[in-house]
């Protein structure tokens, strides 16, 4: 089976950007595919903020992405990107890995296909 990793970089209810990388990150693992990783870069970085309001009927950001922590997907987040937007490490759901690019080099070289979602 193939490896993928994904960059998402529109934040939370902006774009379906998170939405879709959610659905498929998990249909790649259903799939027996290996996720390298979920970065989440400029204002991606908001997906992983404690406290997203979560509306009725629509995606549980964070629950998602503890599933997908839960079946081993390292879910890092730029700590440039959430430094300048004011998010602390102490901010983030658990699970969530603040670092840098060299993160990202990381799962981009490891994946056979990377999966850019954002504006």
């Amino acid at each position: 089976m193939g490896s993928i990793a994904f960059l998402v970089l529109s934040g939370p209810y902006t774009f379906q950007g998170t939405h879709t990388m959610v659905q498929l990150a998990l249909a790649a693992l259903e799939k027996g595919h290996v996720v390298k990783g979920i970065f989440f870069f400029v204002d991606g970085v908001y997906n992983v903020k404690k406290g997203i309001k979560v509306e009725q009927g629509m995606l549980d950001i964070p629950a998602e992405l503890k599933k997908l922590r839960d079946k081993g997907v390292p879910i890092s987040v730029c700590s440039a990107c959430a430094d300048y937007r004011g998010i602390k490490s102490e901010d983030t759901i658990d699970g969530a890995e603040l670092s840098g690019l060299a993160t990202f080099s990381e799962y981009f070289e490891a994946a056979d296909k990377v999966v850019v979602l954002g504006m």
